[in-house]
């Protein structure tokens, strides 16, 4: 639960709330086998907002976690999001889709200041295209911005399962992150874009650094 706003909640109607403001109708919840305290407290709608659910076993890491659902999920538009990101209700969705559609782009993130680079990936900007990602860097930059929040075509879906089936690969020395196959996606020349959606970091309730900017 977190005290974000109006009152104690579970964690995960913040972003259920962003996704039916942004007009998105259907969810799909990745959720691990053991993981039925989730579709027990949502059950099947929230609101206008439909609500699936998945259950996917363990993987190396979200990319994969993903591409469970490829079946689901190739052809449409898409819009991630993480229950346990908080940020300040701006119809994150909403802007993201827009720039989605005015700039033609594959994929576009939404972008905040961080205060903890070393935590996340940080975002590299030429105006509003994505230069570059880098996950947990030694050395960030003055300014850095991380994405919390993200939207992208078919071609972004496509690209992510033809990645991890084998025609490309990251370093095995760590975890693969998204934003490694964000990067590599840049450098096979897909379009990705960011949007500034708040001068205020988003808040990661699932780090004890985020729970610690939440205490009264």
């Amino acid at each position: 639960m977190a005290a974000f706003g109006s009152g104690p909640r579970p964690v995960g109607a913040y972003l259920l709330d962003a996704l039916e403001d942004g007009g998105i109708r259907t969810a799909i919840w990745l959720i691990r086998p053991d993981k039925q305290d989730i579709p027990a407290t949502f059950e099947s709608r929230w609101r206008t907002l439909s609500l699936r659910y998945r259950s996917v076993p363990a993987t190396p890491g979200v990319p994969h976690t993903l591409d469970e659902a490829y079946e689901e999920l190739r052809g449409a538009t898409c819009a991630l999001g993480w229950p346990d990101i908080l940020f300040a209700r701006c119809d994150a969705y909403g802007q993201l889709l827009q720039a989605l559609d005015e700039l033609s782009a594959d994929v576009v993130l939404g972008l905040f200041p961080t205060d903890q680079p070393a935590l996340v990936d940080v975002v590299e900007m030429d105006g509003d295209r994505v230069r570059g990602i880098v996950p947990k860097p030694v050395e960030p930059p003055r300014s850095p911005l991380t994405w919390a929040p993200a939207v992208w075509r078919p071609t972004f879906t496509d690209f992510l399962h033809s990645f991890l089936d084998g025609r490309a690969r990251v370093s095995s020395a760590r975890e693969m992150y998204l934003g490694d196959v964000l990067a590599h996606a840049i450098g096979a020349g897909l379009d990705v874009r960011g949007k500034l959606l708040d001068d205020q970091p988003s808040i990661d309730v699932g780090t004890p650094e985020g729970l610690e900017l939440l205490a009264p």
